[in-house]
């Protein structure tokens, strides 16, 4: 478990990191989870089957902070220290504000009204 940037991960929906610690730097076959970043994501270095494969799992965090988490799901993730740290379960957290972008008047009258927003959200 860290909190670090990881060079590749995803800060937001639109920017990558490009400074940080080489997900290289971190042990093969290792399941690594990480804070840092609000957007829930993985990075794979290699083929994720291959034994050298490096996985980093960024948690993202619980509930969306500002607009750049617009639309993302939130999670809670439940792992099992008597299987080396597995995921077992990833429990839908729907808690706190919620951002929405918007490109019309439009879509803004379907998110105040959702019974007219022909599926909207």
């Amino acid at each position: 478990f860290v909190h670090a940037d990881v060079k590749g991960a995803s800060m937001n929906d639109l920017i990558e990191s490009q400074h940080g610690i080489s997900a290289s730097a971190f042990p093969p076959e290792r399941l690594v989870y990480s804070g840092h970043f609000h957007k829930p994501h993985e990075i794979v270095v290699g083929k994720k089957s291959h034994p050298n494969s490096v996985s980093i799992r960024y948690v993202g965090s619980p509930y969306q902070t500002s607009l750049s988490e617009a639309g993302q799901t939130k999670s809670l993730l439940v792992v099992d220290s008597a299987k080396n740290w597995e995921c077992i379960d990833e429990i839908a957290i729907d808690v706190g504000r919620k951002y929405h972008r918007v490109s019309s008047v439009n879509d803004f009258l379907g998110l105040a009204h959702p019974e007219k927003s022909n599926g909207l959200r």
